[in-house]
């Protein structure tokens, strides 16, 4: 994904730890807690939905809070592991959840 957001001429900014992303006629400012700011033509937030409408504050519009805020989520203990034998035979079949009960 990142060579073909660099090729396309798109900039990708790394380990900036967000405070804020306001909002502009021309696009947005993007605020880090180190007290940098830079301007884009638009952005990406490729975060959670929560940490969606934190970072655009209180100058989220009412349908961003409306869209994002309708996003539910059921937080839940998990266990990382690393044991073949309980992952299905066809590792296509893997993904980020597998319940044994």
């Amino acid at each position: 994904v990142k060579e073909e957001l660099q090729s396309n001429g798109s900039q990708i900014i790394a380990n900036c730890e967000v405070e804020l992303v306001s909002a502009t006629e021309k696009g947005c400012v993007v605020y880090c807690k180190d007290g940098s700011e830079e301007k884009y033509d638009g952005c990406i937030l490729a975060v959670h939905a929560p940490d969606a409408l934190r970072l655009l504050g209180d100058e989220a519009t009412y349908d961003e809070r409306r869209i994002i805020g309708a996003f539910q989520y059921a937080y839940s203990d998990i266990y990382l592991h690393r044991d073949k034998n309980l992952m299905p035979q066809n590792p296509a079949a893997w993904s980020a959840w597998n319940f044994l009960g």
